[in-house]
């Protein structure tokens, strides 16, 4: 089995862009995470000559890969998802398929500037422009406390490559049910106007924090985020949608959400996160 910065040399050679992971995480090890990857070899020898257990992660997206990620929960619907998206055609044209430690599976397509989404509901995600994957053979630990690890099951070479039709999927499995009254208001709210010391501290704390939320929080942090972006009088709400966007969350929610929050003007409903996090926010 090739180390760590074996593997991470061969992906570079191969004109992938690469950067270190936390051992046996999927937080990056390095600042700027996945716009640090590269393929110079000099600077991968020394990020896994500091770390050499470092997990392997690839950006996704124009230039390199998306990536379907399909999760084998007990709770979700990940591998019906699957199946009906292949019954109607939505799979064909994958690079190459990538067991996931829990047992679930990634779908290499063509990278294109498609942004992430996330069907929690079904247990699919997809990971484009501004996300990133771990990549064989990096590894994590599983439910059982059992470290595994990210393996190649194939590529395909039955069919022509072709980027994978992210809305015309989700619109399948998820109709959409927006308002576009609510969407033009938060576009309206994403005009960018100058922001205070103390906003932009706010700002830059709270858009630090959604980007970290954990999965199954980060749709009530995000609003509570948002409500407190309001609260504050902050307008540009951009780096939260992004931050919001790159953990996973889908696009036309994170837009609703923002919405929502900005109608309310700074009071969510519901607990607020605990008394420590709110403390390390600085607000």
């Amino acid at each position: 089995m090739a180390t760590m910065l074996e593997a991470a040399v061969k992906y570079a050679r191969a004109g992938i862009d690469v950067f270190p992971v936390v051992p046996g995480e999927k937080l990056p090890a390095v600042r700027n995470g996945f716009k640090a990857a590269t393929t110079d070899l000099e600077q991968i020898r020394q990020w896994w000559g500091r770390i050499p257990n470092a997990n392997i992660a690839v950006p996704t997206g124009v230039g390199g890969f998306d990536v379907l990620d399909i999760d084998n929960s007990n709770s979700g619907r990940g591998w019906e998802g699957l199946e009906k998206l292949k019954k109607e055609g939505f799979l064909d044209g994958w690079v190459q398929a990538v067991e996931t430690p829990s047992g679930g599976l990634h779908l290499y397509y063509p990278g294109t500037v498609q942004r992430n989404f996330s069907l929690s509901g079904w247990n699919i995600d997809f990971r484009g422009q501004g996300g990133y994957v771990l990549a064989p053979p990096s590894i994590v630990a599983g439910e059982d406390g059992a470290s595994n690890t990210y393996t190649l099951l194939r590529r395909n070479d039955t069919s022509a490559p072709k980027p994978f039709e992210r809305d015309k999927a989700r619109n399948f499995l998820a109709p959409p049910t927006y308002d576009p009254i609510q969407q033009q208001r938060a576009r309206e709210w994403l005009n960018k106007q100058p922001l205070d010391e103390r906003q932009e501290k706010i700002s830059d704390n709270l858009t630090r924090w959604v980007r970290q939320l954990p999965e199954g929080n980060r749709q009530a942090g995000l609003f509570w985020a948002a409500c407190r972006f309001a609260e504050h009088g902050i307008s540009d709400v951009a780096p939260l949608v992004d931050a919001a966007i790159a953990n996973g969350l889908e696009e036309r929610e994170v837009m609703r959400t923002v919405a929502c929050a900005a109608r309310e003007g700074g009071a969510p409903p519901g607990p607020a996160p605990p008394p420590a996090r709110n403390s390390q926010l600085g607000i």
